[in-house]
């Protein structure tokens, strides 16, 4: 008894924990039999998921795209996505994607429940967001000072020049700078000291320290930098002389501008810049035994040549609906302007040649801007044009028509054509018969104004009632008209 006893107590042991099958009906009706199983022999099925993503190192903002699958190559439907806990779903073709805010390394993992046949093997990724790296640029007032002088310090991005807060470490003490980035530190002895800016990374951003020489010594010398062209356009060559601003000599140094650097040569330098943009300059001596040079730091500004938009159109005075082709070219080499159009508050692509069809709709005076992106050599000032859509609206009134006419017979359609609008325009009338149009005619009509219109009705139809059909840009009237057998004549053949 206490063996058969272990024994079900053993088999119900097993299937509460998931490992046997689920209890069955004996086959004589005599009640639920609990069936062993060798877990040995009849293991969970195992499928593993395969997690891949379009990338796995990225910036700050930009997204990853997910795909999960299982080992047969089919989308895992039915597994979730989690990212450092944040949980995604899947669409239908086993996809997610995730946008990450914030650098660091996360953790992404694809996964899905096991069933009682099936266990799931999930896989997962790193992720690496490296945030932005930003230069600091940290400049003083002074850089050669005499000893208990005090040295305004000024903490930037590089890249933009825009002052930020920071800590500036001059003579290992750690100022903080106030909300402009200054700070005011008294130089306590004379001796050569680096300054250190350096700030506190963001979410998105990690700072790259910058640092500045500040010296305190006997005497210092400025120096400065003549440029033979003030008005620097891409391509053009500039020659840089180096001088003392003291005695206004001539002296040998060295120069960097931009990423370049240059060593003068009878304290001159040339350098060609090809892009617009700003380059920094910068201009050094070396220290001599009795003398300490202040480096010149400066901006070139090199300015994009000006390539005006010249803007036409075929005609600027159209009705409602119609269309306007418009051209733009540069009128510098007179190329056709790879840019856009602005019509109101919609933008068209111009195509290779320069040119759009814009058709209008609404009456009034529309604006329409030629402009063009700018590029790393010129600027493109926009052109500009009016067009006038008039304020014409047509109806269709009074239509007189037979009824009925015999085959071959002379019968005509007449209709009162009027403009309701407040603009003279020209109406074009078409006359449809059985679907098709077999007549037209064009009225100018002033605000307010009608004028009859008449058209032939096609008797030599075949017998039948047909429709007709008077229509004008905003209107149409539709009346029906039976083509009969002629008296005494027969029907057609």
């Amino acid at each position: 008894m206490i063996g058969i006893a272990l024994i079900v107590f053993g088999t119900l042991a097993v299937a509460m924990a998931g490992f046997g099958s689920t209890p069955v009906v004996g086959g004589d009706g005599g009640g639920t039999v609990f069936p062993f199983q060798d877990v040995e022999d009849d293991p969970l099925e195992e499928v593993r998921i395969s997690l891949e993503a379009n990338r796995t190192t990225l910036r700050p903002g930009e997204s990853v795209r997910f795909r999960a699958t299982y080992e047969n190559g089919s989308p895992a439907t039915g597994a979730s996505l989690s990212v450092d806990g944040t949980e995604h779903s899947m669409d239908d073709r086993g996809r997610a994607t995730v946008t990450f805010d914030s650098g660091g390394s996360y953790t992404a993992t694809a996964s899905q429940p096991s069933t009682e046949t099936v266990r799931y093997v999930a896989d997962g990724t790193i992720v690496t967001v490296e945030r932005y790296e930003v230069a600091l640029a940290v400049s003083a007032n002074a850089t050669d000072v005499t000893a208990g002088d005090d040295v305004e310090l000024t903490v930037r991005r590089a890249d933009n020049d825009e002052e930020v807060s920071g800590t500036v470490t001059v003579g290992g003490e750690s100022y903080s700078t106030d909300d402009r980035g200054r700070v005011v530190v008294g130089v306590p002895r004379a001796d050569t000291f680096e300054v250190t800016a350096s700030r506190e990374p963001t979410a998105t951003q990690r700072y790259r320290s910058d640092s500045v020489t500040v010296t305190a010594a006997h005497r210092r010398v400025r120096l400065a930098v003549a440029r033979n062209n003030s008005e620097l356009r891409p391509g053009d060559t500039i020659e840089l002389t180096l001088f003392r601003t003291d005695t206004g000599n001539i002296v040998e140094g060295n120069m960097t501008v931009g990423d370049r650097s240059i060593r003068t040569v009878g304290g001159s330098a040339t350098v060609t810049l090809d892009r617009a943009g700003r380059y920094d300059l910068e201009a050094t001596r070396s220290d001599t035994r009795s003398e300490t040079f202040v480096p010149v730091e400066e901006t070139l500004a090199v300015r994009r040549h000006a390539a005006p938009v010249s803007l036409s159109a075929n005609r600027t005075d159209v009705e409602p609906g119609e269309a306007v082709r418009f051209a733009a070219e540069r009128t510098d080499t007179g190329a056709p302007l790879t840019g856009q159009l602005t019509v109101s508050n919609r933008t068209i692509w111009l195509d290779q040649r320069g040119q759009a069809t814009v058709r209008f709709s609404e009456p009034g005076e529309v604006p329409v801007v030629a402009r063009r992106a700018n590029t790393s050599t010129h600027r493109f000032p926009a052109d500009r044009l009016n067009v006038t859509v008039r304020d014409t609206s047509y109806r269709v009134r009074n239509v007189d028509s037979p009824d009925a006419v015999e085959r071959n017979e002379s019968a005509s359609i007449a209709a009162n054509v009027a403009n309701v609008g407040s603009d003279v325009g020209t109406a074009r009338v078409d006359y449809r018969f059985d679907g098709e149009i077999v007549a037209a005619d064009s009225l100018v009509l002033g605000p307010g104004q009608s004028e009859t219109v008449r058209f032939d009705v096609p008797t030599d139809a075949a017998l039948g009632t047909y429709r007709q059909a008077i229509e004008v840009r905003d209107d149409s009237v539709e009346v029906d008209v039976e083509i009969r057998s002629s008296s005494g004549a027969g029907e057609d053949e």
